[in-house]
């Protein structure tokens, strides 16, 4: 590949590492992404070192349930990008999943044990894959739905830290893309439901979700 993400890539996978469940190296994440941060993104940098401070103070059996809760007992904070982009019981979703499946295998990407639309896994893509492709990633599958995920949580949860940290510095990756509205709200916004099976009254609303993955690259 060519023309990868030049500043932040270091940051972009580790912050899909710190992300990823906590383990014994959580510590190790942690620290990694704040260091990769300090070199790119320093307004990410901070609320990184916050969440580090945080974990310092807290046992790695505590960070687990710190995890569950936050991921797994707040629907609003689902760590899967389609459900914010599609709603959890969309056909689309697993359009969508598909797709990127599809994109993996053609980059021999390695996506591990997480569906392909996990956050964690979504941003270790965008730090090696095409500069473009990361952008749309970044504009339509990861900023609206990371500051929605921040916003579901209490301003102190360290992860709440973390997802915040992920959007600045996708914001200062990629400056010249805004953040694009949810899919699923452009599809109510029109009368649609979910799972309409109709087009969508503007492109992208019903479908469409990121553009780097809307048909498969050859």
């Amino acid at each position: 590949m060519n023309a990868t993400v030049s500043i932040s890539s270091s940051a972009l996978e580790a912050l899909g590492r710190a992300l990823e469940y906590p383990g014994a190296d959580l510590a190790t994440r942690l620290e990694t992404c704040r260091a990769a941060l300090a070199a790119s993104c320093p307004d990410a940098a901070r609320l990184a070192e916050e969440a580090f401070a945080r974990f310092d103070a807290t046992s790695t059996e505590a960070f687990e349930e710190i995890y569950a809760s936050s991921f797994d007992l707040t629907p609003a904070c689902a760590p899967y990008a389609t459900v914010h982009l599609f709603g959890e019981e969309s056909f689309k979703r697993g359009e969508f999943m598909a797709r990127l499946q599809g994109r993996y295998a053609e980059a021999g990407f390695d996506a591990g044990a997480e569906l392909p639309d996990h956050v964690s896994v979504l941003l270790r893509y965008a730090a090696r894959t095409e500069r473009e492709e990361a952008g749309e990633l970044a504009q339509y599958c990861l900023m609206t739905p990371l500051a929605r995920m921040a916003a579901a949580l209490d301003g102190a949860n360290p992860y709440a830290l973390l997802l915040r940290a992920a959007e600045k510095a996708l914001r200062a990756e990629f400056p010249d893309r805004e953040p694009a509205p949810l899919p699923i709200e452009q599809m109510r916004a029109h009368g649609d439901a979910p799972d309409c099976g109709r087009p969508a009254a503007e492109p992208g609303a019903c479908g469409a979700g990121c553009g780097a993955l809307t048909e498969t690259r050859t």
